[in-house]
């Protein structure tokens, strides 16, 4: 082999093993599942670098989006599968839809959309979500952030249509007796599995109907003031 010849190669096998996030992937909604929830099986978006880019000629379909990865895929395969955040650009350039799941990501950032109705980010890396002011209230009723690394939920506050709300798994030592008060719709709160050490149930608005609250290593409960006359799970 030519030393001319072997520069290419080396330039071509280079090129194969390269980051992908340097090329644009462009995807279509798997067969079969625009009729229930567009699913994608890998993405890539870095905010401010490059991005995938979601093929549907029929807006409607993206009501609904999946993207989902696996904790079994092995390290050495290339999957594609890297979305660093959810933000108002991925929000946009997605058409805006009402539901999504970023399931096993390793994202990092969370921003919630005015229009998000269901948001599952679970499984990921998540250490902050972002709640921008608005005039009016977020529609957003179910969000599962379970299997994170939040140690902070004090901005959740403001997310007052929440009827489900999964926190378990996370890094949470202490929660704002705040943080639930004008979450008048809640029937489902998970908060188990994180480091909360304690807990006064006078917190928790009065329409819950499940409260998980195992495994956290709890030394103080106060059930004094507490108003849970819906409360069926415990």
């Amino acid at each position: 082999m030519s030393r001319g010849t072997l520069i290419v190669f080396w330039l071509m096998l280079a090129s194969a093993t390269c980051n992908y996030t340097n090329v644009l992937w462009e995807h279509r909604c798997e067969a079969g599942s625009a009729v229930f929830a567009c699913t994608i099986p890998d993405f890539l978006y870095i905010p401010g670098q490059n991005s995938s880019r979601v093929i549907e000629p029929d807006s409607t379909v993206m009501r609904r989006l999946s993207i989902r990865g696996t904790r079994r895929r092995t390290a050495h395969i290339n999957t594609r599968l890297t979305i660093d955040a959810y933000d108002a650009a991925l929000h946009n350039q997605l058409k805006r839809p009402r539901a999504v799941q970023f399931a096993e990501t390793k994202m990092k950032l969370v921003e919630i959309p005015i229009d998000l109705e269901y948001g599952d980010f679970s499984s990921g890396y998540v250490h902050y979500v972002v709640v921008p002011s608005s005039e009016t209230a977020y529609p957003l009723r179910y969000l599962d952030l379970d299997w994170n690394i939040m140690g902070d939920i004090h901005n959740l506050s403001t997310l007052v249509n929440l009827e489900t709300l999964i926190l378990s798994r996370n890094r949470l030592s202490s929660i704002s007796k705040q943080v639930f008060q004008r979450m008048t719709n809640l029937t489902t709160l998970i908060i188990s599995m994180n480091r909360i050490l304690e807990i006064s149930f006078s917190m928790f608005p009065p329409r819950l109907e499940k409260l998980f609250v195992h495994i956290n290593g709890l030394e103080s409960v106060d059930f004094s003031d507490a108003n849970l006359p819906a409360l069926e799970v415990l």
